[in-house]
């Protein structure tokens, strides 16, 4: 279920790209990686005050121990 949510966040119209999948290495258990490019810094800061996008980054945090990264690129 989670990566089903984390998949229908990406369904929004600045995203260029969006990708979940499970990590190849298990060593730390489940691991879901999430890879998503936007089309400008503008489409990512829309994106992340989403009602959807809230929602779902408040159950992951109740039920995941995560690590985040937003960058842009030089």
């Amino acid at each position: 279920m989670a990566i089903a949510e984390l998949r229908a966040v990406g369904e929004w119209p600045g995203i260029l790209s969006w990708d979940i999948a499970l990590s190849l290495d298990t060593r730390k258990g489940r691991v879901i990686v999430e890879d998503g490019t936007f089309v400008d810094r503008a489409a990512f800061e829309e994106w992340r005050v989403t009602e959807e996008h809230v929602r779902v980054r408040k159950r992951m945090a109740g039920i995941s121990d995560w690590w985040v990264g937003d960058w842009e690129p030089n």
